[in-house]
């Protein structure tokens, strides 16, 4: 995977933080596969299980910067 350039305008942070979370787990799953295929099984199963767990971390760290964003509209 090459490097990313990203910027993100401040006012846009939920949807930029979208599309950017929706690239990488593409990209996490697009590679479990690869790996699931090429190994064996149960390594398979672990790194799904990462990726499930980092899917979880973004979702809640979405959640956090949309009600940061909103408690700051509202001061």
């Amino acid at each position: 995977m090459g490097k990313i350039n990203y910027s993100i305008d401040l006012n846009d942070l939920p949807q930029e933080l979208q599309s950017l979370y929706d690239f990488i787990i593409d990209d996490i799953m697009t590679e479990y596969m690869k790996y699931y295929h090429q190994n064996n099984k149960a390594a398979g199963v672990r790194l799904r299980k990462n990726t499930m767990t980092l899917k979880k971390f973004a979702s809640n760290l979405r959640e956090q910067v949309r009600n940061s964003l909103n408690n700051d509209n509202e001061s």
